[in-house]
């Protein structure tokens, strides 16, 4: 089977181009952001990445499609208006796949590497695969038997050119799976607890600050 793929055209009718992801349905963010963690913004742009940038997100998006059977899909390149920092904490979204759009992942460029590019379009043309042959309910979100299915495939342990069913996912595979969801889940409230907000200040400050022996020259310098 040959793919049909291609770059999405995504309608924007704001003034300035820009429009909400709806980051409101994730709380995450907000606690993340009381603690000195850079979160990702809510407002976004499309994105026009290198052309090597998108010949390897299609590629990646063609090879995907052949092995989990998906004959349409398109990719839709989008930037935050806010790009993250360089250096220090931050946390937010590399793709993403809604059922609003089903032939079309989101891919967040300015957050999301050419060397991370691969996994992150195979995760979510999982996600739109998955949603072929279940119930808009059952597909919404990053949770669920949905993100099972995805984290499988991501890491190269789900390989078939079948239609999807709900077995596709090997009991011991989704076990590990969740497992992996629970030590995720654990380090990200881990990183709530009382005092790590001092941490968050220390790491970003660290990053913000010139090199030691820049200081010490400078502090040399000043004293004569």
């Amino acid at each position: 089977m040959k793919a049909n793929v291609s770059v999405a055209v995504v309608p924007v009718t704001s003034p300035d181009g820009t429009f909400s992801i709806g980051r409101e349905l994730f709380p995450e963010f907000e606690a993340l952001q009381r603690h000195g963690v850079h979160v990702q913004t809510d407002r976004v742009r499309v994105a026009h990445p290198d052309p090597g940038y998108v010949a390897m997100a299609l590629a990646a998006l063609t090879e995907a499609c052949h092995e989990l059977g998906v004959p349409d899909a398109q990719i839709a390149f989008i930037d935050t208006v806010v790009a993250p920092p360089r250096f220090g904490l931050r946390y937010g979204f590399k793709g993403a796949y809604t059922t609003d759009y089903p032939n079309m992942i989101w891919v967040f460029a300015n957050w999301t590497t050419l060397a991370e590019l691969r996994a992150v379009v195979r995760h979510e043309l999982a996600h739109l695969a998955f949603a072929r042959t279940h119930t808009a309910e059952e597909s919404a979100g990053h949770t669920g038997p949905s993100e099972e299915f995805a984290l499988a495939f991501e890491a190269g342990r789900f390989a078939d050119d079948d239609a999807m069913s709900e077995d596709d996912l090997p009991a011991s595979e989704a076990a590990r799976a969740k497992r992996r969801d629970r030590d995720m889940a654990a380090e990200q409230k881990a990183l709530l607890r009382p005092g790590m907000a001092k941490v968050f200040r220390q790491v970003t400050d660290a990053a913000a600050k010139p090199p030691t022996h820049k200081r010490q020259k400078a502090k040399r310098a000043k004293q004569k």
